[in-house]
């Protein structure tokens, strides 16, 4: 039995650092993915900005309004915020200014942290830089294996206690009655040694016998 237990065990590990493994994997290709989806967003302004440009515009502005996942702020050089996308509109565009400009800056500084910017040209005297950070669907991709995890250990363990809990019960209710039919096994031959010690006070029995068998009884 411990030994059947330990290989459900070792499968179960199996299984968890499977789905892990297989997670992050995942999470890394679409990191990549991201990063040339934020590549191509910062060629795709540069291009909009490029006067000169002869690509056409149209498909380059949809390359640009078409990033719906990764959050990215555009600075001039100086760190100021000239836009952003898939940022927490409420707090982005907040009617305190000094709200609005903590967020943007905390924002900004987790993107500096996270990814080196992309350096865009828009002249030769000016330039301007993308930050980007991971999408809200790759962090909670990256998190969704551990709350998996963690909600099946939980499942396993609620359900593995009441299966003991129902287990100890049953045996318990043998154990009682067991222990009632003992009880009721044992009741009819002391009644009726009870009735002799009874029978025998009346006869001519040593008081020693007497004791003796008072002892046993009880």
């Amino acid at each position: 039995k411990q030994y059947y237990k330990f290989l459900l065990l070792i499968l179960a590990v199996l299984i968890g650092l499977s789905s892990l493994w297989y997670t992050d994997q995942l999470v890394e290709k679409l990191a990549v993915e991201e990063e040339k989806k934020g590549e191509l967003w910062a060629e795709a302004t540069r291009l909009l900005a490029d006067a000169k440009s002869q690509i056409d515009l149209e498909f380059i502005f949809k390359v640009v309004v078409n990033n719906k996942t990764v959050p990215v702020i555009l600075t001039d050089e100086e760190d100021r915020i000239i836009s952003w996308v898939n940022l927490d509109s409420a707090k982005a565009m907040n009617n305190d200014l000094k709200k609005r400009n903590e967020y943007l800056g905390e924002q900004l500084a987790a993107m500096k942290e996270e990814n080196p910017p992309i350096e865009v040209d828009v002249n030769e005297n000016i330039k301007q830089f993308i930050y980007y950070r991971k999408s809200v669907l790759l962090t909670q991709l990256m998190y969704f294996p551990y709350i998996q995890l963690g909600v099946i250990s939980l499942f396993i363990m609620i359900s593995y206690y009441a299966f003991s809990s129902s287990r100890k019960a049953e045996q318990n209710q043998v154990w009682m009655g067991m222990a009632k039919e003992t009880a009721h096994q044992l009741g009819t031959p002391l009644s009726s040694l009870m009735a002799w010690h009874e029978v025998l006070k009346s006869k001519t029995v040593e008081d020693e016998t007497l004791d003796e068998f008072a002892k046993d009884l009880k």
